[in-house]
This record gives structure tokens, C-alpha cells and sequence, in this order.
């Protein structure tokens, strides 16, 4: 199993330039649709759910020094080491999201029942593991 900051880092390899929201986002995708498409995680670290939508904070305390300004090149992890499972099914996430912003994300993240379900829960105002 791939770690999140190896995941991440096949993400910004992939793309080029990514922003946090956007990252974070896709990491979300890429959870869920490991465990639909495989039956397993992709990588063991939660998702928090934020105002934003979902985030995991090792990956956002990472970049969060880039703000909203894009991010070039992986900062941790090591995008080789996803198997080819994994980089099939990570590019086929990207394969259907890439076209849209991290906002555009969030929006979908909100409809989302994990997402909301985790956020109508949450003990602390502004996010929910």
C-alpha cells in the first residue's frame, strides 16, 4: 500500500501544478475510489472533514506554505513506490477530475454522504475526522 504523501506526489507529478484544495481533494477521490474499485485503501492516513470538504492534514500541514499558489513538485513521498494497480486506478481519478478546480471539488465533496455525514458529527467547529 502506497503512503498519502506517495499518492500525493504521483498527483503533482501528474498534473504538473496542483493547488492545496485541488490536491486535497483528489486524494479524497482516490480513497473512495480504491476502496469502491479494489475493496482496499489507498493509503491508511483518515480524512478530516473540513469546511472545505475532505482534507488529510499530514498532506495539508506539507504544502500549506503554498496557500492557494500552485505546487510543482512533490514535497514528500515517493510516487514510484504506488504498484501498478494503483497508479491505474489513481489515473483514472485524475482522468475524471483534472478538468475541474479545487472548488468545483469541494462542491462535489458536499454532496458527498461520507463528507457530510462526518461533518453534521463533528465535535470541533470547523472540522471532523
Amino acid at each position: 500500500m502506497a503512503s498519502v504523501h506517495d499518492a500525493a506526489g504521483a498527483i503533482i507529478e501528474r498534473l504538473g501544478t496542483v493547488d492545496n484544495m485541488k490536491l486535497q481533494k483528489l486524494l479524497f477521490f482516490a480513497q473512495g475510489w480504491s476502496l469502491a474499485w479494489r475493496g482496499v485503501p489507498m493509503f491508511d492516513d483518515n480524512l478530516e472533514a473540513w469546511k472545505k470538504g475532505p482534507v488529510v492534514d499530514s498532506v495539508y500541514q506539507t504544502y500549506k506554505r503554498h496557500k492557494w499558489y500552485p505546487i510543482s513538485e512533490p514535497v514528500r513521498g515517493d510516487p514510484s513506490k504506488l504498484s501498478d494497480d494503483e497508479r491505474h486506478m489513481l489515473t483514472a481519478v485524475l482522468d475524471c477530475y483534472v478538468r475541474l478546480n479545487g472548488r468545483e471539488l469541494s462542491d462535489i465533496t458536499h454532496d458527498n454522504p461520507a463528507w457530510a455525514t462526518s461533518w453534521s458529527r463533528r465535535p470541533h467547529p470547523k472540522r471532523s475526522r
